[in-house]
């Protein structure tokens, strides 16, 4: 459970980046 959870919050930073990189 903790992999997937630590899984999930790498993702959520990278897409958060993708986001940021967008819309700077």
């Amino acid at each position: 459970m903790a992999l997937a959870n630590r899984y999930l919050s790498q993702w959520l930073v990278t897409v958060d980046a993708k986001v940021v990189s967008i819309s700077d």
